[in-house]
């Protein structure tokens, strides 16, 4: 009877030469690493304005929430301070800065250590301010000419000043 070789017998079924490896070629992987590459390239900078959106919505809902306690305050006739808000210090540290309440309840959050790429540099904030003669009512919410428009909370304009 005339065998076959082993290796034959498994080529005559279709099978892969015992010797073979399998894997990716070069033009697969350097296909894979340029779908990644443009990936990459829009995700991250989305992400990061996510992270700075996120930061900034933090910092307007803490502020709002203090001026519950400013406006008793006001309404007592009391002086308005962080002491009087329970805190000590100038300033109050927060996870992406610090906050403060000025004698008129403005109320300031200074974006620092900890806040994203986009809300990094000096003078970088947002604050909730009375308005004079408007009553409790007239609290506006603005925000540093460095902050960037399109990462403010709905109802918060730019200043230039104060």
């Amino acid at each position: 009877m005339d065998e076959k070789p082993a290796e034959a017998v498994n080529l005559a079924r279709g099978a892969p030469p015992a010797h073979a490896q399998g894997g990716f070629t070069l033009l697969e992987m350097m296909a894979v690493v340029a779908i990644v590459g443009v990936l990459a390239a829009v995700a991250i900078p989305r992400y990061q304005l996510y992270v700075a959106r996120s930061q900034v919505s933090s910092a307007n809902m803490l502020l709002r929430a203090q001026q519950v306690g400013v406006e008793d305050l006001l309404l007592r006739g009391q002086e308005v301070d962080l002491a009087a808000l329970g805190h000590s210090g100038d300033s109050v540290a927060h996870a992406h800065g610090s906050w403060s309440v000025e004698a008129d309840g403005t109320l300031r959050y200074r974006f620092g250590e900890g806040s994203s790429p986009l809300l990094a540099g000096e003078g970088v904030e947002q604050w909730l301010q009375l308005q004079p003669g408007s009553g409790l009512e007239g609290w506006r919410c603005l925000a540093s000419a460095a902050l960037e428009p399109t990462l403010l909370p709905p109802g918060c304009s730019l200043s230039n000043g104060a």
